[in-house]
């Protein structure tokens, strides 16, 4: 059952924001992070990513069902009850609000912000084509996140390469649901490909990428690196 978890949440998409919360905490640290600081971080990152896809995937229970690419996912195939999803969930939350405590207080204070940010911007295509940016913030959370865990503040440097991640990871979702276009618009969901078109979405992500990579540069010529 727990593997069957792991998989419904896609585990191993981590390696999306993971890295770059971990360049933000090294740059934050001036070098190698003490071991409890490395600890909370990645627990914190485990917590906060398997809540937020774990919430998604109950939001998007109804829809995954209707949909023919994604009905045999877990919770629309019955491999796993929307309960145990929940019971995940409150699990993941339990351990990123605890990661966050141990990182200091602005950690804990933004913690609940970030929570309510995770469940919330899975409701997002259902009134917006602008949800996979909305997709991109979210994970954009990891660097700044990182960085205050170390620092305890906000910065320009963490800021930058949050806003990498946002553009990056929001382009390759744009590109993802070029494949729900035709769905979506049956449906009366919402996404840059149900309301641009095939073309303009994938000029869109194109321009988004060159916009990661630029904002990287920037990040490293803030930090002097």
């Amino acid at each position: 059952k727990l593997l069957l978890l792991l998989d419904a949440i896609q585990y191993k998409e981590s390696v999306f924001a993971l890295p770059f919360a971990y360049s933000s905490m090294l740059i934050a640290s001036n070098g190698l992070p003490t071991w409890p600081h490395f600890f909370w971080i990645t627990l914190a990152m485990v917590g906060a990513r398997t809540f937020g896809m774990s919430m998604n995937r109950i939001v998007d229970h109804q829809i995954d069902l209707r949909n023919p690419r994604t009905k045999q996912r877990h919770l629309p195939s019955g491999q796993l009850k929307t309960y145990e999803m929940r019971i995940m969930s409150i699990v993941a939350l339990g351990i990123f609000i605890i990661s966050a405590w141990k990182l200091g207080p602005l950690c804990l204070y933004l913690a609940p912000v970030a929570a309510v940010y995770l469940t919330l911007y899975s409701y997002a295509k259902r009134f917006t084509w602008a949800a996979s940016i909305g997709l991109g913030w979210a994970l954009a959370i990891a660097p700044m996140g990182a960085w205050i865990g170390i620092t305890n503040n906000f910065a320009l440097t963490p800021f930058l390469i949050s806003a990498s991640v946002a553009l990056w990871s929001a382009s390759f979702d744009i590109i993802y649901h070029i494949q729900d276009q035709d769905y979506y618009i049956q449906k009366g969901l919402h996404s840059v490909a149900q309301r641009f078109g095939e073309v303009i979405s994938v000029r869109v992500a194109v321009l988004m990428d060159i916009g990661a990579i630029f904002l990287l540069f920037i990040a490293g010529w803030s930090a002097d690196l």
